[in-house]
């Protein structure tokens, strides 16, 4: 009984551990960023999302982030090709895009206009990676396909 609760906290120390790292790459990205260091948080928002490969996860607005660093930076190319990955890969609609309290408006603005003849087929690949497209469409809850 005395291994099994050792074994307990260990586990809980380390994922409260492993959460606190996270929060540390992602507050020095938004720090970074307020900072106007664009080129040092993209890479830190980059490490940040990395950290999740192996998770279900929704990182729409870490990518937003990025995005907006881009924009920020000047670099409209990169900030477009990244809302259109999240378009594709968390299947952000247009209303998400345009009601985000994390994305810059001015770069919506911009952006829309180059992502609009893309869109219907961002989505597709946004759907044709669900595992069941009507609870999707019925519940807005995703479930990817497993590779």
């Amino acid at each position: 009984m005395k291994k099994l609760v050792i074994i307990l906290i260990l586990s809980l120390s380390f994922q409260l551990g492993y959460s606190n790292d996270r929060d540390v790459v992602l507050n020095q990205a938004r720090e970074s960023k307020e900072n106007k260091n664009y080129d040092k948080a993209i890479k830190e928002y980059v490490s940040y999302i990395k950290m999740f490969k192996n998770e279900a996860v929704n990182l729409k607005d870490v990518y937003f982030e990025v995005a907006n660093c881009y924009f920020l930076d000047n670099n409209n190319y990169m900030a477009f090709k990244v809302i259109k990955e999240t378009i594709s890969k968390y299947g952000v609609t247009k209303e998400d895009l345009e009601t985000s309290p994390v994305l810059d408006k001015k770069l919506f603005e911009v952006a829309w206009a180059d992502i609009y003849p893309e869109y219907t087929a961002l989505r597709k690949q946004f759907v044709k990676r669900l595992n069941n497209v009507d609870i999707y469409v019925e519940n807005n809850v995703v479930e990817l396909k497993s590779k």
